[in-house]
């Protein structure tokens, strides 16, 4: 096979990978397709609500997180984030600081009665069964102090404090009870942060004005990083993010250098428009395609299993799916490590993407009736995270560049992408673009001159460990 045949195998592999998008096809109940872009929204909404520890395990025993901060910017997209993923959270949210509320006005007006009254029905202080790190601590803390030789087993009992936490309480939970957070300012934010549950929380805000980048800023980067200390104790407080962007603010938002927009490149973009790739047309591709209804109310129901599960303290775990899907991991970083040079630190931004939409949308598979085989759209959720990436890297090059310049940008992007190993020619570069030969040919010489492209007689070859100009040079607040 000449270079030429292998090339346009590959090309055609990598175009059938993007189709696999479609085996996420879902439907709506008035049978229109379902915004992609609202389906991510809401599988990372359940991963980022899920219980702290919560993942997927590898077969060596590996569990890979599945949290993602997320910004949704362009007005439709923020409106319909807000209807079908931040109200119903929200609902589920607000009954459950209704019943706390309740709770505590019962409690408060059962400790008023006489002794001699009939017993208290609310006691929220009463614990669970103690865990075996409890049981060893309180073991630990009431040893005889003036005993000369140390028991056998207090080295063994530490292990056990240190490695295994209390058991979660009726008192845990009525004293921190919020899993998700919406709040207007960064004062509301503050002022809720001091309940919530198992140091972790669902947060979403809103961007109505480019200065909302800079008031958010100092709070959101402490939150994303972990190290918000709250309670009497000094314990650590994480968030994970939902940003909605109704004014379209980004772009200005994204230009004003300074520490206070650099979380902004610390979250996904999801756009739409004119910011990047579209999906290719539909064709078959001989894979299975995969139609649910009702998302809206698997949605719904998956969330409100999410909030039981973390709110019921004799069933308060991490959720975790054992699952074999570590070389698309390793492909999905090996991704990551190309798109470096269009998105500076999504390495790490968007490390547990992938993780985090298989484990959304398993949760969303798993509220139906009749549940399907998740792992028939393993592959079509990598193209899909894939997908997402690219068109954040081209609205940020939207950002930067001209839209001729951002276009073209994409264009060598793809090129070095798509065509890194072996010998191509100028119809290659068209069937992979989509364009006359009179636009591809240009971009093809100007890449020539970048050093990126080297000419072999009518042939083109990528030189290895090409990057396009001013790449890494970009010193913007998009930059982690």
């Amino acid at each position: 096979m000449n270079p030429k045949d292998d090339k346009t195998t590959r090309t055609r592999r990598q175009y059938s990978a993007e189709e696999k998008v479609r085996l996420l096809k879902l439907h709506l109940v008035d049978g229109q397709p379902i915004s992609a872009n609202l389906l991510v929204a809401k599988a990372l909404a359940l991963a980022n609500l899920a219980c702290p520890g919560s993942g997927i395990q590898t077969p060596n025993r590996r569990l890979i997180p599945v949290d993602c901060n997320l910004l949704a910017s362009g007005a439709r997209l923020s409106d319909m984030i807000r209807d079908e993923v931040v109200t119903p959270v929200g609902r589920f949210q607000n009954n459950i600081l209704a019943h706390v509320g309740r709770l505590l006005e019962s409690d408060k007006e059962q400790n008023q009665r006489p002794l001699q009254s009939l017993a208290r029905e609310w006691n929220i202080l009463r614990s669970g069964s103690p865990s075996e790190g409890e049981s060893k601590f309180f073991g630990l803390m009431t040893l005889d102090a003036r005993q000369n030789n140390v028991p056998e087993g207090v080295d063994d009992a530490w292990l056990d404090v240190v490695d295994i936490a209390p058991n979660p309480n009726f008192h845990d939970m009525v004293r921190s009870p919020r899993a998700f957070i919406a709040a207007a300012s960064p004062k509301m934010l503050d002022r809720q942060l001091g309940g919530i549950h198992a140091g972790q929380a669902f947060i979403t805000i809103a961007l109505n004005r480019a200065s909302d980048a800079g008031r958010f800023g100092e709070l959101c980067l402490a939150l994303m990083n972990g190290l918000t200390p709250l309670g009497p104790s000094g314990e650590t407080t994480r968030g994970r993010l939902l940003v909605t962007d109704p004014g379209n603010v980004l772009p200005e938002a994204a230009r004003q250098a300074g520490d206070q927009t650099t979380w902004l490149g610390r979250l996904l973009w999801l756009v739409s428009g004119n910011a990047g790739p579209e999906l290719p047309p539909q064709q078959p591709t001989g894979g299975k395609l995969v139609r649910l209804t009702r998302v809206s109310a698997r949605f719904n129901h998956a969330v409100q299993r999410i909030f039981a599960n973390r709110m019921n303290p004799r069933r308060t775990e991490p959720l975790i799916y054992k699952m074999d899907f570590t070389q698309n991991q390793i492909r999905w970083m090996e991704f990551l490590e190309e798109m470096e040079s269009s998105l500076p630190g999504i390495s790490g931004t968007a490390r547990h993407l992938f993780a985090a939409l298989v484990f959304g949308l398993r949760r969303i598979f798993e509220a139906a009736e009749t549940p399907q085989d998740f792992n028939d759209i393993v592959s079509g959720i990598e193209a899909l995270a894939r997908f997402l990436i690219r068109r954040m890297a081209s609205a940020r090059a939207a950002i930067l560049f001209s839209a001729v310049d951002a276009q073209k940008r994409f264009w060598k992007q793809k090129i070095l992408t798509n065509l890194a190993e072996g010998c191509f020619e100028n119809r290659d570069v068209c069937r992979l673009l989509r364009q006359p030969v009179a636009i591809c040919e240009p971009v093809l010489l100007e890449m020539a001159t970048e050093g990126a492209l080297a000419r072999r007689g009518k042939k083109w070859e990528c030189v290895i460990g090409a990057a396009l100009p001013g790449s890494q040079s970009l010193r913007l607040p998009l930059e982690v």
